[in-house]
């Protein structure tokens, strides 16, 4: 997740924004404030729903992150107490878990449905810096991928808890995505390339070139047809390439 102060929510319904003290509720479609909730705290610029919509992560300071329940009057129903403070946040796609990338180098785990802190993965070869390195979930899995300042990619296994380590040799990795199908990982790098790798067999199967500087974001649309790239200079689309295509 990029850091954000407004997000849509996955069932269209509402637009969430934050102001210092207070949560502002609108609705999508017509743009009307349905609600504002205070908060006895100042909330910072990270929010992000669950995929089902049915929690709200919001940055309560550097260190701790409130979960809101949308359907229970958006109260605070969990609170998770960082080591060090938060960079990226995702939700694991069946929404059971919520990683964090942190400014101590370390990579967090939180057990939604429990309430409470899981594992850390703390390799000094992963985040080589204290820098807001990305990190996704792959669809229909509990494997987190993980960018930093190698031309590697890790991937965690929360589940089993090994790592495995993707090369796609080009740079630092500053933005990821993963096709809807959990077939394909799209690394982009610092020096504007994107490398596609099927996540069977860990093969680079594409490298996509059209930025000159660092690709900022990345998203495959839902049918995983298309790949959308922002870069210094622009945005880009591309089709998704198949198997031993190189664009």
């Amino acid at each position: 997740m990029r850091r954000a102060d407004a997000v849509f929510s996955p069932d269209g319904r509402f637009i969430v924004g934050l102001a210092k003290r207070r949560l502002e509720i609108f609705d999508q479609k017509t743009f009307e404030r349905r609600q504002q909730i205070s908060s006895a705290y100042d909330l910072f610029d990270s929010v992000l729903f669950s995929p089902d919509g049915g929690r709200l992560l919001v940055r309560r300071s550097t260190n701790v992150v409130e979960l809101r329940n949308v359907r229970r009057e958006w109260d605070v129903d969990g609170l998770w107490e960082l080591s060090s403070p938060g960079q990226r946040f995702a939700f694991s796609h069946d929404g059971k878990y919520l990683a964090a990338t942190c400014s101590d180098r370390s990579v967090a785990l939180f057990d939604v449905r429990g309430k409470r802190p899981l594992h850390e993965l703390r390799r000094p070869d992963i985040l080589t810096s204290p820098i807001a390195w990305p990190l996704i979930w792959i669809p229909k899995s509990h494997i987190v991928a993980i960018g930093g300042g190698e031309p590697v990619v890790h991937l965690w296994n929360v589940d089993t808890g090994t790592v495995q380590v993707l090369n796609p040799g080009a740079g630092n990795t500053w933005a990821l995505a993963a096709s809807p199908d959990g077939k394909t990982l799209a690394a982009g790098t610092q020096d504007g390339f994107i490398k596609l790798i099927n996540l069977a067999t860990l093969r680079e199967i594409a490298t996509l070139r059209g930025h000159l500087t660092i690709i900022q974001r990345m998203e495959f649309s839902p049918d995983g047809a298309m790949l959308i790239s922002y870069g210094g200079e622009g945005i880009r689309l591309w089709r998704a390439a198949r198997e031993n295509e190189e664009r």
